[in-house]
């Protein structure tokens, strides 16, 4: 009877892994429809960034559950984007000067979204998303934003998560570029 039971939590706990899942991957594809993107990249960030870190040097050191933390994590990057207005987001053409800064707030809107979300705090990829959103635009040699973070400074797991997006704006037709 105990083991009955034991089986029948775990299968509730998992199906709440998998709500939790599906809120954030639901809340992270909303923000990639009014920028105009199908949804789909926020899925390839997590492939991408689960890759890199399971194939490749780069993820010595991991767990396979600390692995899962960060390709979930990566999925809510951009999150902060729900800030910028649509003029803005969804410009055709080259932003001006202004338009970038206010662009680039998306890196500490996402963090702030997090951090005002309560049960955000309880989950295991809580610290990765707050690092990720705010730091996914820094640059080793120090010129990145919002905090010029340079080399070492920067997470392994940011400059992943960075690394996928940009391999990812690569090879994906835009509303401001082609593919």
């Amino acid at each position: 009877m105990v083991e009955i039971q034991q089986s029948e939590l775990l299968e509730k706990a998992q199906k709440i892994v998998d709500l939790n899942m599906g809120m954030i991957e639901a809340l992270s594809a909303a923000i990639e429809f009014r920028n105009g993107e199908s949804g789909e990249h926020v899925h390839r960030i997590h492939d991408i960034t689960e890759f890199l870190l399971t194939n490749t040097p780069l993820g010595e050191g991991l767990t396979p559950d600390e692995i899962g933390q960060i390709s979930l994590a990566a999925i809510m990057h951009d999150v902060g984007k729900i800030a910028i207005p649509d003029a803005i987001l969804n410009k055709p053409g080259r932003l001006t000067a202004e338009e970038f800064e206010i662009m680039k707030t998306h890196t500490v809107q996402g963090a702030k979204l997090r951090e005002n979300i309560p049960q955000m705090r309880d989950h295991s990829a809580y610290e990765y998303a707050i690092d990720i959103a705010m730091h996914h635009h820094e640059r080793w040699d120090g010129c990145g934003y919002p905090d010029h973070l340079k080399g070492m400074e920067i997470p392994v797991w940011t400059q992943i998560v960075s690394l996928a997006d940009v391999y990812d704006a690569l090879i994906s037709k835009r509303v401001y570029k082609d593919a």
